[in-house]
């Protein structure tokens, strides 16, 4: 399966704010190609019957046989619910009698599609074929509006409501009805031996683009130029959220690990020094024979999800999807994921995976599709299994081709490529926002503009976590066949804020890094919200957290005892980056481990319920070590109240904690309680954050 995106969720909450509306922009012209290397769609090619020739402003069309018709076509995302309007200028310059050549639209293959054709004695037809049987609305006649051989003929192919019209040279020639059309490839007809030469074609269909942002953009895309971009064709881009990796796709470089399979292979790039360096190719067993492709990096980038399935050998074994994870020194062989009753009759596929594993967002066609490829959602199941996709709906997916989705760090903003929605050229860039949790109410897509979009084709679009900085393909004044380009975003185009926290995981004891698991959860429904995976080596780890929670976040590894975390992100109001180190601690005697996430009511010793899954943690610890013993320490922050007010408070906290661990069915005699007061503080500053520390609960190990 080839792939036209990788992509990347964060889930976690859904924000309420919707971009501004925006604004209209009305646009008459959807396709152009003057054949003056701007925005070029045909390019030369040769073959054993046809020869094409861009050149000097002219596409040039030579063919040499007799036995059958030849086409050269694009594909167009006209929207057949839409007048619109197809015109070339071409001209008979070389050839025998019975030659003909025009305009085919509506193509789908040989055995489904329209024609429109002037031979060379002067006379006109025009053809309709479905499933390899031939209409012909109107059979070879003769019109004056025909220019001799060498003069240039003007034709056109317009739709009006529900007829069309076609014209020569300015001469309507013919009207008919409307016919459904089979597919959206537009281009030239060319029959027996004969040189036909065009200047434009040209597709043109009124629309009202629904722009994201208010105001025209100042910023501009910068192709990324060398190293990055080759002469050789970079097709996708990945940008991890913290904006230091870039995942990037080549087709037929010869650093590809099978440069003669003409397949894809997976590069990265590194920004250091204010700079992107030198792409290196990810090796294997990512890369194989096959195309292969990054489908999302997790925040820590110890996870990858990859197109397509890998056999047990390496070699390629099919469409689908695989994970890989780092090990410290290699990436594991790819493993299939299971999607009930996945089906992809698309040519493409692409995909967006959630880093806690919870939800996939599919690029897919199916009997359910809208279009020709729609975005689909998928969820996680108790088996780890995936549900069967469902359509995220109309508002969504169009008449067309939905592909390329992108999910920002919020996760609710959906960026994906569409050529269905109103834009300005093949394929445009979208956003959309998610309404709820069902991930089937969706906002309107909004156009990002013509700061992003161009009338060629663009795709494979991602934005780093601070919504600085978005990357995407695009053909358009390009190194090579396709390059990668950034651009900054304006405001109103950005996610919502995120907070991406980043740090190691270390032996409280020895200060080494540990390999560990880490859980994010939400305090106030005690449900988990995705989970990460430090380096084996480094015990670096990063995850992304939303806007508008309190969140309790730990790492584990089952040599130690967990340290859980707490912070507070109900009003963030920007993008930051917070630098955390997680803390485990070995399991010995007197080791003292803080309970970072029991809260109580202020001056009170009434515990506050989202303090129970920390508690409940401890409990699981204590009913799985049978021997284990356990000293309850309260501790107070130093204030104006007496030495008394603080050693009781802290006593009655520790008994508090005390008789909930002896409610879940653990031993009395396992469990002591000491109230310290103010007399133990771990930080003697005057900040809020500061006295929090202090007023802590924490147990010492008496007996393992």
């Amino acid at each position: 399966m080839k792939l036209l995106i990788v992509g990347f969720i964060c889930i976690f909450s859904f924000c309420a704010p919707i971009w501004s509306q925006g604004r209209y922009e009305r646009v008459e012209l959807l396709w152009e190609d003057h054949f003056d290397g701007e925005n070029p769609h045909f390019i030369s090619s040769e073959s054993d019957d046809l020869i094409g020739v861009v050149a000097n402003g002219s596409y040039m069309l030579s063919h040499k046989t007799h036995k059958y018709y030849h086409t050269k076509y694009h594909q167009v995302n006209i929207n057949p619910g839409q007048d619109f309007l197809i015109r070339s200028k071409i001209r008979f310059t070389e050839g025998e009698d019975d030659a003909y050549y025009g305009l085919v639209w509506g193509y789908k293959d040989v055995d489904n599609h329209f024609d429109f054709v002037i031979g060379k004695d002067g006379f006109f037809r025009i053809l309709k074929e479905k499933n390899g049987v031939q209409l012909i609305p109107k059979n070879w006649s003769r019109s004056n509006a025909i220019r001799p051989n060498g003069q240039w003929n003007e034709i056109e192919i317009r739709k009006t409501g529900f007829k069309y019209e076609f014209t020569i040279n300015n001469e309507q020639v013919y009207v008919s009805s409307y016919w459904p059309l089979y597919g959206n490839n537009i281009g030239y007809k060319i029959k027996n031996v004969c040189t036909i030469e065009s200047d434009y074609l040209v597709v043109e269909q009124p629309r009202s683009v629904h722009v994201a942002s208010k105001t025209i953009s100042p910023y501009k895309k910068q192709n990324l130029g060398k190293p990055v971009n080759t002469k050789y064709s970079e097709v996708s881009c990945l940008v991890a959220h913290d904006g230091k990796l870039l995942v990037l796709n080549r087709d037929n470089h010869p650093g590809n690990r099978y440069p003669s399979s003409e397949n894809d292979d997976v590069w990265f790039s590194e920004w250091k020094n204010s700079e992107w360096g030198t792409p290196v190719n990810i090796g294997s067993p990512i890369n194989n024979a096959g195309n292969n492709y990054i489908v999302s990096i997790s925040p820590d980038r110890n996870t990858l999800v990859i197109s397509n399935i890998y056999n047990d050998d390496g070699t390629s074994g099919g469409n689908g999807y695989s994970i890989s994870h780092w090990t410290g020194s290699k990436w594991q062989l790819p493993k299939s994921i299971q999607i009930e009753e996945y089906v992809n009759d698309g040519e493409y596929g692409g995909a967006a995976l959630s880093p806690d594993g919870n939800v996939v967002i599919l690029t897919l066609q199916d009997k359910d599709s809208k279009g020709v490829n729609d975005l689909y959602v998928s969820f996680v199941q108790s088996d780890e299994s995936w549900s069967k996709p469902v359509n995220l709906g109309g508002v969504v997916n169009g008449f067309d081709h939905e592909y390329s989705p992108f999910l920002a760090a919020d996760g609710t903003s959906l960026y994906f490529a569409s050529q269905s929605h109103p834009g300005y050229g093949g394929a445009d860039i979208f956003v959309s926002k998610r309404l709820d949790d069902t991930w089937l109410k969706w906002s309107e897509p909004l156009n990002l503009g013509r700061s992003v979009n161009t009338v060629g084709w663009d795709g494979n679009f991602s934005v780093e976590a601070s919504g600085e900085r978005a990357f995407l393909t695009s053909y358009s004044n390009s190194l090579g066949s396709g390059d990668i380009f950034s651009i900054r975003l304006k405001e109103e185009m950005k996610p919502d804020p995120v907070v991406i926290l980043s740090g190691r995981v270390l032996d409280s004891k020895s200060g080494r890094p540990v390999e560990a698991s880490i859980t994010y959860r939400e305090l106030e429904s005690d449900r988990d919200l995705g989970h990460a995976l430090s380096d084996p080596k480094t015990g670096k780890y990063r995850i992304v957290l939303t806007e508008g929670r309190e969140y309790g976040f730990y790492a584990k590894n089952d040599k130690y005892i967990s340290l859980r975390y707490h912070m507070d992100f109900n009003e963030i109001g920007a993008y930051k980056e917070i630098e955390q180190d997680l803390y485990l601690t070995p399991v010995e005697l007197n080791a003292k481990v803080v309970l970072n996430n029991v809260f109580f009511e202020p001056n009170k010793s009434n515990l506050l319920g989202k303090s129970e899954p920390e508690l409940d943690k401890l409990v699981a610890l204590m009913a799985g070590s049978k021997t284990m013993e356990i000293e309850i320490l309260g501790h107070t922050n130093p204030s104006k109240a007496t030495e008394k007010f603080h050693r009781e408070l802290s006593q009655r906290r520790a008994d508090r904690v005390r008789d909930y661990i002896l409610q879940k069915g653990i031993d009395e005699n396992r469990v002591t309680a000491t109230g310290c007061g103010y007399n133990n503080p771990i930080n003697l500053g005057v900040a809020d954050s500061h006295k929090m520390q202090n007023m802590r609960v924490e147990f010492r190990i008496t007996k393992k």
